[in-house]
């Protein structure tokens, strides 16, 4: 039964998942005690937690789905899966240590738990599908060709559609966003038009057949003869933005080869500077062995991992501005003349597919990887980004492209009200106040949004330093939204729905001129020293010796009395 269920998680799970990995979360949840320890030790860094906790929640469902209902439940482990599973997904989740978790899903978990509780195990499973189910809620309903494919919303990074998004294949000339992006990360400030002197070591070329004859037993970044070049020689000196112009715009392998070999000292040593830094921003799904994109077996990456890269990208306007020009002119040189390039992409340049929307921002083409092409666009307050992979026509890239754009651009941005003027009542303690503060909202709080970005949010409530007296409608704190980025969606103030006087002593205090105190304290004096004696004795008739006293008072006057 392990196996059979390890099977299914493995066969949807991506290849450059190991399957040890695949088996020992899966083996420890299902059939063994998954503590909050295992899931630390898998999701110690917070882009791979989010990444692997999505990816292995929705094949957790799959796995479920496939799997005999009947034999499931008879398990002898399975009131531990029910107890383990839920205390997993929920501090996994519910800690947002790697944002993966939202309310909505918290929801569908604390509902199985309740009926788990009550013996409905269908329902449980059911349940537990539904709440990973809903990870793709609002998802555009779109198609396109593409076998690989994704839209994403690029100020939030929110997946907008998705198809086989995390799979990773060749990724040809597209590979150059990774390159450019991690070279003018390196640069810093430094100068752009810097000159740089081509090394022979970067221009060596063999044909495909060759490497391929070879068992690509070479350096991955030698170049092939039918590749993009803008013709450099070995000790030409050439500019660094005129090697990014050309690396950006008419995918000249050897410019990438020259950039790297620049930035890293020798390609290799860039390669994994590239590789690591790619990592860091969140591409999981990528290793890429040269710097222009080439074919070589384990150089692969995901259209999610290259949308990462393109928003990215989005830090340095001048990847953005190169993208955007019609044609590059290489400079002269001390070996070569000037010359005239042209710019091809689909959707900038005027034509068949032009669309007004398109910022940027690279193609790519090599027979392993098919027709590629990172697009971006924007269109009033929405910006998206379009990754098409292993597309078999040219042309049909830009429709693609075009189709997501377009359903992404024509959603209305719709409401939904998170906090309602009457119906948000706050009570705080007010220092030195006569009562309790009464706070609430000005008008309605709401979230605007589009349909297929929902921002999944969670809110802050914070108050200023209270002090008495404070003033109805006066302005007492605030209700901050944020989204699961921790960026802020919208805030609202909160107000005082009634007023807060002192306290009867403080406002004596306050209202007093120090004379008219003092004339207060005088005045007074006699009455609390009369007060105090009057303390004193009621203290001391109740002491043991005050009630001996009263004894002998009594016998006294008794005595008397006879």
């Amino acid at each position: 039964m392990s196996q059979r269920i390890v099977g299914m998680i493995a066969k949807y799970l991506p290849i450059n998942y190991s399957l040890p990995l695949i088996q020992y979360v899966f083996k420890k949840l299902v059939f063994g005690n998954f503590g909050i320890t295992d899931f630390k030790r898998v999701c110690t860094d917070p882009v791979k937690g989010q990444v692997l906790l999505r990816r292995f929640c929705a094949n957790l469902s799959s796995a479920l789905q496939n799997c005999p209902i009947s034999q499931f439940l008879k398990h002898e482990r399975y009131n531990s899966l029910n107890r383990d599973a839920c205390a997993f997904l929920q501090r996994g989740f519910e800690g947002r240590a790697h944002g993966c978790f939202f309310k909505h899903e918290l929801k569908h978990f604390i509902l199985s738990r309740f009926l788990v509780s009550f013996g409905f195990k269908f329902f449980f499973l059911l349940t537990l599908i539904l709440g990973v189910a809903s990870l793709n809620a609002g998802a555009l309903k779109v198609n396109v060709k593409a076998p690989y494919a994704i839209l994403v919303d690029a100020h939030s990074g929110r997946v907008l559609y998705e198809k086989r998004a995390h799979t990773p294949v060749p990724p040809a000339s597209t590979t150059k966003i990774g390159t450019i992006l991690y070279a003018l990360e390196l640069l810093g400030d430094g100068d752009l038009d810097q000159m740089i002197t081509v090394p022979a070591e970067c221009l060596v070329r063999m044909e495909k057949a060759v490497k391929i004859e070879n068992g690509y037993k070479i350096p991955p970044y030698w170049l092939e003869s039918d590749g993009m070049s803008i013709n450099l020689l070995p000790g030409e000196v050439i500019s660094l933005r005129s090697l990014i112009e050309g690396a950006m715009l008419w995918s000249a392998n050897g410019a990438a080869n020259v950039i790297a070999y620049h930035f890293g000292g020798t390609i290799p040593a860039f390669m994994d500077g590239l590789n690591a830094y790619l990592k860091q921003i969140g591409c999981l799904e990528t290793h890429f062995d040269n710097p222009s994109g080439l074919n070589f077996p384990t150089h692969k990456t995901s259209a999610y991992d290259l949308a990462i890269m393109a928003r990215e990208a989005r830090r340095f306007p001048l990847m953005y501005e190169i993208a955007q020009m019609l044609e590059f002119e290489r400079p002269k040189t001390n070996k070569r003349p000037s010359k005239l390039y042209k710019a091809y992409n689909g959707l900038i340049q005027e034509g068949q597919f032009h669309y007004p929307h398109a910022t940027g921002l690279k193609t790519g083409y090599i027979e392993d990887a098919g027709f590629c092409v990172v697009s971006t666009a924007e269109s009033g307050d929405r910006s998206l980004i379009a990754v098409l992979l292993k597309e078999d026509d040219k042309k049909q890239r830009w429709r693609d492209a075009i189709t997501l754009f377009n359903a992404g651009f024509q959603e209305e941005v719709v409401s939904r009200p998170l906090y309602k003027m009457e119906e948000t009542l706050l009570f705080r303690e007010v220092d030195r106040g006569s009562r309790r503060l009464r706070a609430g909202l000005q008008n309605d709080l709401n979230l605007t949004y589009y349909p297929s970005a929902e921002p999944q949010v969670e809110s802050k409530i914070t108050f200023q330093e209270l002090k008495a007296p404070i003033a109805k409608n006066q302005k007492v704190g605030e209700i901050t939204v944020f989204d699961e980025n921790y960026e802020v969606v919208c805030r609202a103030p909160l107000i005082a729905l009634s007023a807060v006087d002192e306290k009867f002593l403080f406002k004596i205090v306050h209202s007093c001129s120090i004379w008219k105190l003092m004339w207060v304290v005088a005045l007074s004096s006699p009455f609390l020293i009369w007060r105090f004696k009057r303390c004193q004795i009621q203290q001391f008739l109740r002491s043991r010796r005050g009630l001996r006293f009263q004894v002998q008072v009594r016998r006294r006057l008794k005595s008397r009395s006879f």
